[in-house]
C-alpha cells in the first residue's frame, strides 16, 4: 500500500460545517462513482503548511494478523507516524500472544482482550471505553471498518474531536445472498450495518465510488460527507527487480508465449 497516497485523506478532513471556508483554500477533487454524477466533497490541500496531530486509529484486526484491510490500515498509521504524526492503534488483542501494548513502525499499539467467541462484537460494545481515554488531546479519531465505528464514534462524541471511518463495503441486501446467514441474522446484520453507518461521522472515506454509492443510496448519508480514497499498490514492494521471476511456463509445460494471469484473494 502506498503511505504517501493514503496518509493526506485522513487528516485533511474538517467537520463539514468549515468545508464552505475551508474550500476558498481547498482545491476540490470530485470522484466519480457507477450511477452517479460527481460530487463527492473530496479535498486536497494545496501548498498549506502542515503541523504534526495526533491521531487515534480504531481497528478490529491489525497486524501480525493478516488481511487486506489490516494491511491498509498499518500503512497508513505507520504511513501517518513517518510524517511526524504521533499515531495511537486501538484493535484486539488477536493473536492472544500478541503484546498487549507496544510501540511498532512509529506508532503505539493497544490491543485490547475480548472474549474469544464474537470478538468482533465485544470489540464493538466494549472498545470505546479505551478509545475514549486514548482520545484525550487526540486531533482526529479515525475507525476501520463496521466494529471499530462505534467505539470511535462515541469516543470522538465524548472527547468533542472529529471522527473519520473509512468504509470497505456496504452489504445492503447482500447480506441476504452469498453471505451464508440465515434470514434472522442477516436480517440483524443489515440493521446493525445501517445504523453504524448513520452515526454521522465527520467524513466516509470509502475505498471505491462504488461503495461510496451504495453508502449515499442504502444508508442516506450526505454525499457532502463523503469521499473516495483508492487503496494504492506499493510499488517499493511491488518492484520485479526484487523478486526473482519464477518459470510457471515450464512448469506447468506451457509455450513461453503463453499469457498467465493470476488471482490472489478469497
Amino acid at each position: 500500500m502506498s503511505r504517501v497516497a493514503t496518509a493526506p485523506s485522513a487528516l485533511t478532513l474538517g467537520p463539514p460545517a468549515t468545508q464552505k471556508t475551508e474550500n476558498q483554500k481547498l482545491k476540490t477533487t470530485h470522484m466519480s462513482s457507477p450511477s452517479s454524477p460527481p460530487s463527492y466533497g473530496d479535498t486536497i490541500p494545496v501548498d498549506e503548511p502542515r503541523r504534526n496531530r495526533r491521531v487515534v486509529l480504531v481497528s478490529d484486526h491489525y497486524p501480525p494478523v493478516v488481511g487486506g484491510a489490516e494491511t491498509l490500515v498499518r500503512e497508513l498509521a505507520e504511513g501517518l507516524a513517518a510524517t511526524g504524526d504521533s499515531v495511537t492503534v486501538v484493535t484486539q488483542r488477536v493473536p492472544r500472544d500478541a503484546p498487549a501494548r507496544e510501540c511498532r513502525g512509529g506508532c503505539e499499539i493497544y490491543r485490547l482482550w475480548v472474549p474469544p467467541r464474537l470478538g468482533r462484537l465485544w470489540f464493538l460494545l466494549f472498545a470505546g471505553f479505551a478509545v475514549a481515554r486514548l482520545a484525550r488531546g487526540a486531533d482526529l479519531v479515525h475507525a476501520a471498518g463496521y466494529a471499530a465505528m462505534w467505539p470511535a464514534w462515541w469516543a470522538a462524541w465524548r472527547r468533542a474531536r472529529p471522527v473519520v471511518a473509512t468504509v470497505y463495503e456496504v452489504l445492503g441486501e447482500q447480506w441476504f445472498s452469498g453471505t451464508g446467514l440465515s434470514w434472522l441474522a442477516a436480517s440483524g446484520y443489515r440493521w446493525l450495518e445501517r445504523r453504524l453507518m448513520r452515526l454521522r461521522f465527520t467524513r466516509y472515506l470509502c475505498i471505491s465510488g462504488y461503495t461510496a454509492d451504495r453508502l449515499v443510496r442504502l444508508a442516506a448519508v450526505d454525499r457532502k460527507r463523503v469521499a473516495v480514497a483508492y487503496p494504492a499498490v506499493d510499488y517499493r514492494f511491488w518492484d520485479p527487480q526484487r523478486h526473482a521471476p519464477r518459470p510457471l511456463r515450464s512448469e506447468l509445460g506451457l509455450p513461453q508465449e503463453t499469457r498467465i494471469a493470476l488471482f490472489f484473494g478469497r
